[in-house]
């Protein structure tokens, strides 16, 4: 499969909230469930129907299973630094042989180098922690939650000391009645100037019509419209506003194979006939309870919650190529929108040469 590199540059700052922490808490990625919903609703502003997405993906609407061959999958977005990706540790994943403090060190590491994973999951000779590759404190970045392979990092230690910072911006509420003010605090994620996020689009049927145009035209529309409404929250005060450009159009992805072992590069809901299978046969998993607010013309509802395994995690691949569906997570009752409100769940995985 072909994929397709996109990366994304926030000059104003951004603000992607973490379950359960309020305002102040942030992370450094935007999951790829999110880039979904920001796309679809992007594409509705442009008068695009929201079908003409939705019937291309597996998914379950009112308890019944729609199975679909979809035109692509996402990633999340993750950080990059000058031309160096970074890629989620695979979950519980740590080089053979380290001393008590070296895994001490490496216990912190949430995102790996380019070429780190790549050693990784190829299982080359030179892999991480490999006689040829110690594991070495100048090695890591950003408070040792990024690693780097040596010939990488000499790229970035010239202009580089923080790919990014988290700050809690102070805000004030008025009341309307009483004038009283109330201070409060918004995280935001500020990245260097040569750094941000970067996310892929891996093809399946690049040649597949959304309204009538093929699907690469259809995404590329809703990235344009997406980049002056920007992600994530706080947006009227400039927060999620980005630039972005193609990285690499021709990159090609390992389409992981029945039985093998895989990390997942997206947050992942196992569809009805997925399970339990898909956690028994996980070597090493984590999960996310997923929900949040939404806003349609009838006004904001909160989502309904899924438990979502998360970006990282390490898995053994089915029989089928695809994982996961979208899932209707419009809210019941009153607060009903009047349409399906979807949450992508379909998991990308990235081949791993190593036994799981």
């Amino acid at each position: 499969m072909q994929a397709s590199v996109y990366l994304l540059r926030f000059p104003h700052g951004l603000h992607i909230g973490t379950q359960g922490f309020g305002t102040e808490g942030v992370r450094p990625t935007i999951p790829a469930d999110t880039l979904f919903s920001a796309f679809l609703s992007s594409w509705v502003r442009l008068g695009g129907d929201p079908e003409a997405w939705a019937e291309h993906f597996p998914r379950t609407e009112g308890g019944t299973f729609h199975p679909a061959d979809p035109p692509f999958l996402l990633t999340s977005a993750f950080p990059f630094a000058g031309d160096v990706l970074f890629f989620p540790r695979p979950v519980e994943w740590r080089p053979s042989g380290l001393d008590f403090q070296e895994a001490k060190a490496w216990k912190k590491v949430e995102y790996l180098s380019e070429g780190a994973f790549r050693s990784l999951t190829s299982g080359r000779n030179d892999a991480v922690g490999s006689p040829n590759v110690p594991i070495r404190e100048e090695l890591f970045l950003q408070g040792k939650r990024l690693f780097c392979m040596p010939e990488e990092l000499r790229a970035l230690r010239p202009w580089l000391e923080n790919v990014w910072t988290e700050e809690a911006v102070p805000r004030v509420t008025l009341d309307r009645v009483t004038s009283a003010s109330n201070l409060f605090s918004v995280g935001r994620v500020h990245f260097h100037s040569r750094c941000g996020l970067w996310f892929a689009v891996v093809w399946r049927d690049p040649e597949r019509p959304c309204d009538g145009k093929p699907f690469p035209w259809a995404l590329r529309l809703a990235l344009e419209e997406l980049s002056r409404q920007g992600l994530g929250g706080d947006r009227t005060v400039g927060y999620g506003s980005f630039s972005f450009e193609l990285f690499d159009e021709g990159v090609r992805w390992p389409d992981p194979q029945p039985g093998k072992a895989a990390v997942l590069l997206s947050r992942y809901h196992p569809r009805g006939e997925e399970l339990p299978w898909a956690l028994k046969q996980a070597h090493a998993y984590r999960l996310e309870n997923v929900s949040g607010w939404g806003a349609s013309s009838h006004g904001q509802f909160r989502r309904r919650g899924l438990w979502m395994l998360a970006e990282g995690s390490w898995i053994r691949m089915g029989q089928s190529g695809i994982l996961g569906e979208l899932v209707d997570v419009s809210p019941l009752g009153p607060a009903h929108p009047g349409h399906p409100v979807w949450r992508y769940g379909l998991g990308l995985a990235y081949s791993l040469e190593v036994e799981a």
